[in-house]
C-alpha cells in the first residue's frame, strides 16, 4: 500500500511540473564553522512549501557542488534532510494518519558528472523518493552531441530528466538547435531548464522541443536576465499552438519565494488575456537590473553574490565604485576577483574600487586578529587582517557595482550627505529604506496581516507608512481597514 501512495505521490509531482510552478533551487545552511546545519536547512525546506513553491531542486550549483566531495560526504544527507522535511512539512488533502494525502510537490535533485557518477547520483536521488533529476552536462565538455545524448539516456533510464541548457560563460556547453531536437526524443524528459541567458539559444531548446512534438515537455526559464518576458511571451516557433514557458527553475527565486509564487500568477493572467500590463513588464525589468547587482554580470559572473561562499576559505571584501578614490583604502582584482592590491587612500589609485565595510572571513581570522600588533595610533586595524590574507592568496574582491548605494560618512559634511540622499530618496519615492517590517513581508517572513498588526502598534508616520504597505500586498476585497 506505502509503494502504491508513493508512485500517486510521484505521478502527482511530475504532473505538477509538466503544469508549472515556481522551483526554487535549495541552498545550503553552513554552522559557523561550515558544516550542515540540520536546524536552518530544515527551517528553508519548509519556508519554501510555506511560500507557495511547487516543488525544489537540491544538489544543485545553489547547493554547492562541494557536497559532493569525498571529504564533505553531504550529498546524501543533503538530499534525504531536503526529502524526509518536505515529507513531513507538506499539507495534508485527505487520505488516514498513517497513509496521509498530501499536496503535488516535487523533488528534483541535481545531477551531475561523467556518466557512471551521474547514474549512480540519478539511483540515489530515485531511493530517496525523488521525481526527477535536473542534468548537468558540464562535465561531457569536449564530448560530441552523439556522446552527451547517449549520457543523457542513460541516466534517463534511471529517473525522470529535467534537461538543463547553462549558460557557458558559467562552464555550460554551447548545444544547438539538433541537439535539443534529439533530446526531446528522450522518452523520459519531462522538462527542460532554459538558462543559456541568450535569447537565440533559447529559442534553440524551444524550437528543438517543439519539432519534436514533445507537448508534453515543460519548458523553465532559468533565463535570470529575462524571467518575465520568458514568462509571457508565446513563441510560435513552429507548427500547432505556440510554447510558453510554464515556470521558473532558479537559484534567485531561494528567496523572495513567495513574490515569485505572485509573479507567476501575474504572469499566468496575462497570457491567458493576451494583453501585458506595463507594470509586469516594468517589473521584469527592475528584476533584470536587481540580478545584474546579485550574478555580478559586469564581470562575467565571477563575483555573484549568489555563490558568495563558493566552498572557498579566505576573505571577501566588498567594492564600491568612487569617483574620488583617493579618500578610501582602495582594492584591485583580477579577472577571476582575486584580490591583488589594497592600497590606503593612495596618490595614484590602481582601481575606482572603495573597499566598503562589509567583510566576510573564515575562521582563520580569529588566529590572525590575535597576531595583530597595535598600529601607530595605538588600534588593531582591520586592513592588517586583510593584508594577511592577501599575502595568502585568499582574498577576494566582490564589485557591488549598480543596484546597490553606499555611503561613507567618516567626516561631518558625508554624514550630511548621506541624510539628505536618505531624506531625498525616502520623500521623492514615498519609500522608507531599511523599514524591517517591509523587509520580512516582502522576503515572506510575514503575511500582510501581521505587518498591519505591527504598524498598527506604532501611532507615528512611519507606523502608517508600515500599514500602506500592509495594503499594498492584500488582494482587493481583503484589506484591513483603515482604522
Amino acid at each position: 500500500m506505502a509503494g502504491t501512495d508513493a508512485r500517486r505521490e510521484s505521478l502527482a509531482a511530475l504532473q505538477a511540473i509538466r503544469s508549472g510552478c515556481v522551483i526554487p533551487a535549495h541552498p545550503l545552511a553552513l554552522t559557523a564553522d561550515r558544516k550542515l546545519d540540520e536546524r536552518y536547512q530544515r527551517a528553508l525546506t519548509r519556508y519554501y512549501i510555506a511560500a507557495g513553491a511547487g516543488g525544489i531542486a537540491v544538489g544543485v550549483h545553489t547547493t554547492q557542488f562541494a557536497i559532493r566531495d569525498a571529504k564533505h560526504g553531504l550529498l546524501r544527507p543533503v538530499l534525504e534532510l531536503a526529502a524526509t522535511t518536505a515529507r513531513s512539512a507538506l499539507p495534508r488533502l485527505g487520505g488516514s494518519l498513517g497513509a496521509p494525502i498530501t499536496a503535488p510537490f516535487a523533488l528534483v535533485a541535481g545531477v551531475v558528472g561523467p556518466t557512471r557518477q551521474a547514474v549512480a547520483e540519478a539511483e540515489l536521488a530515485q531511493s530517496l523518493g525523488y521525481d526527477a533529476g535536473l542534468l548537468s552536462l558540464a562535465a561531457l565538455r569536449g564530448s560530441d552531441h552523439a556522446a552527451i545524448l547517449a549520457h543523457c539516456r542513460e541516466v534517463a533510464d534511471v529517473i525522470p530528466l529535467v534537461g538543463f541548457y547553462l549558460q557557458p560563460a558559467v562552464g555550460g556547453i554551447p548545444l544547438d538547435y539538433a541537439f535539443w531536437r534529439a533530446f526531446a526524443e528522450i522518452p523520459n524528459v519531462i522538462a527542460v531548464k532554459v538558462a543559456p541567458f541568450d535569447r537565440y539559444r533559447t529559442i534553440d531548446v524551444i524550437r528543438g522541443v517543439t519539432d519534436a512534438g514533445r507537448t508534453d515537455i515543460a519548458l523553465y526559464t532559468g533565463n535570470d536576465d529575462n524571467i518575465v518576458g520568458d514568462l509571457v511571451t508565446p513563441f510560435a516557433l513552429g507548427g500547432g499552438e505556440p510554447r510558453r514557458f510554464v515556470g521558473g527553475l532558479l537559484g534567485q527565486w531561494a528567496v523572495w519565494t513567495r513574490r515569485a509564487v505572485d509573479l507567476l500568477d501575474q504572469a499566468r493572467a496575462a497570457s491567458e488575456t493576451d494583453h501585458v500590463p506595463a507594470d509586469l513588464l516594468r517589473t521584469g525589468a527592475a528584476l533584470t537590473d536587481a540580478n545584474a547587482a546579485v550574478f555580478d554580470v559586469r564581470h562575467r559572473f565571477a563575483g555573484s553574490i549568489a555563490g558568495i561562499h563558493g566552498g572557498d576559505d579566505g576573505c571577501v571584501l566588498f567594492g564600491y565604485p568612487v569617483r574620488d578614490p583617493q579618500r578610501y583604502g582602495v582594492g584591485e582584482a583580477d579577472e577571476q576577483g582575486r584580490l591583488v592590491s589594497i592600497e590606503e587612500k593612495p596618490e595614484r589609485p590602481r582601481s575606482d574600487r572603495a573597499i566598503t565595510g562589509l567583510y566576510l572571513y573564515d575562521n582563520q581570522v580569529v588566529d590572525i586578529a590575535q597576531g595583530l600588533t597595535p598600529s601607530a595610533r595605538g588600534e588593531l586595524e582591520i586592513t592588517d587582517v586583510n593584508k594577511v590574507y592577501l599575502a595568502q592568496g585568499r582574498a577576494r574582491l566582490v564589485d557591488l557595482g549598480r543596484g546597490f548605494a553606499w555611503l561613507d560618512t567618516g567626516t561631518h559634511e558625508s554624514l550630511l550627505q548621506a541624510g539628505q540622499y536618505v531624506q531625498v530618496l525616502e520623500n521623492r519615492q514615498g519609500v522608507r529604506i531599511a523599514c524591517v517590517e517591509e523587509v520580512a513581508l516582502r522576503m515572506g517572513f510575514i503575511d500582510a496581516a501581521a505587518c498591519h498588526r505591527l504598524g498598527s502598534a506604532v501611532n507615528s508616520e512611519y507606523g502608517r507608512y508600515v500599514m500602506e504597505v500592509a495594503r499594498s500586498f492584500e488582494p482587493p476585497g481583503r484589506r484591513p481597514s483603515r482604522s
